[in-house]
């Protein structure tokens, strides 16, 4: 049985990675992977954090720091599963894409790219 056909039968989606980690160090960069203008980055990665909490069925609260200019997204959900160096791995714009995505159509997100727009949006500003 082929992956493809794994994966229709409910297993495991297979997983597909694209080495691309340059392109999110730097503000250009970004915009050209996450597809969206300089002035809509804050905005991207409230949504992709908002995302990741939603894609999991969690309820999410994005709200305004007071005085600080920023903002806090918090959700219910049960956090990201892993050892803390595969928590890492997912928050490092060196990895490469890694998306169960590739092969049926995304609801919300970037496939696979969320983590690494927001690390590199922090990174690149």
């Amino acid at each position: 049985m082929t992956d493809l056909e794994k994966s229709d039968v409910g297993q495991t989606a297979p997983v597909f990675q694209r080495e691309d980690w340059s392109l999110f160090r730097t503000i250009d960069g970004l915009q050209q992977r996450a597809g969206v203008s300089k002035d809509l980055l804050p905005r991207l990665v409230l949504k992709e954090l908002a995302d990741n909490g939603l894609d999991n069925g969690a309820k999410v609260i994005v709200r305004p720091l007071p005085d600080q200019g920023g903002y806090v997204v918090e959700d219910d959900g049960t956090g990201i599963d892993g050892e803390p160096e595969d928590i890492a791995r997912l928050f490092s714009i060196s990895r490469p894409m890694v998306s169960s995505k590739l092969l049926r159509l995304a609801m919300r997100g970037a496939l696979g790219n969320g983590l690494r727009v927001v690390t590199g949006s922090v990174l690149a500003s």
